[in-house]
């Protein structure tokens, strides 16, 4: 057993490779720490592998610094900032894509068929927006009853939104399997918006859902 001491640091039976002299290491590159069952482990790597660390970080950083036009010593700060920057704009563009759904809603609201005292709308939305902005922006809407389906690549999305008093005239909980047998849709959700994802007979999904369970 070979024990190796580190003054004011640690005594410890050492479990790796060996040199014989601390000056063959040349590099000692601390990476972290981690706690295991108590105790404080080191992690640090040495010699080449440490050059060759060194090395990946600063090419690393070269690329960064090209990439933001900006010197290593600036680097965290330009980069915090376009990440700040990137994020406004983000909530920007959600914002619009957000506005974009309800202008096309509120088009296919005013030609509604009203059934009682709710509205209901099927679409299938080939427009520039998700089901998920979609049930959104419906559900912010009073007495609606919307039946929404999504194509992209084969795979058939499914979007009901139930507000008011369509939501208890069509009581999605107790009649789901009627609403959904026609696309063979599974998922769920609570109310307001209920989604998933089904095949199938999207005319059958519309029209068993405009006709409603009265």
């Amino acid at each position: 057993v070979r024990l190796i001491h580190v003054e004011e640091v640690d005594t410890i039976a050492c479990g790796g490779l060996h040199v014989r002299n601390t000056q063959e290491i040349e590099l000692f590159l601390y990476q972290g720490q981690e706690r295991i069952r108590g105790h404080v482990r080191l992690i640090f790597i040495v010699g080449e592998i440490a050059w060759q660390r060194i090395h990946e970080n600063k090419n690393i950083v070269d690329e960064l610094g090209t990439l933001y036009s900006a010197p290593p010593a600036v680097l965290v700060e330009t980069a915090t900032k376009a990440q700040e920057v990137a994020k406004e704009n983000s909530l920007l563009v959600n914002d619009l894509r957000l506005a974009l759904a309800r202008a096309l809603l509120e088009q296919r609201l005013a030609s509604a068929n009203e059934h009682n005292s709710y509205r209901v709308i099927t679409w299938e939305v080939s427009e520039a927006i998700t089901l998920k902005e979609l049930g959104q922006v419906a559900s912010q809407f009073d007495n609606l009853a919307l039946a929404a389906v999504h194509r992209i690549e084969g795979k058939l999305t499914w979007l009901i939104v139930l507000t008011g008093s369509a939501e208890e005239a069509y009581d999605f909980g107790k009649n789901r399997n009627l609403f959904l047998s026609p696309i063979k849709g599974k998922g769920g959700g609570r109310p307001p918006i209920y989604q998933g994802v089904g095949e199938g007979d999207v005319n059958g999904f519309f029209m068993t859902f405009s006709k409603g369970v009265r």
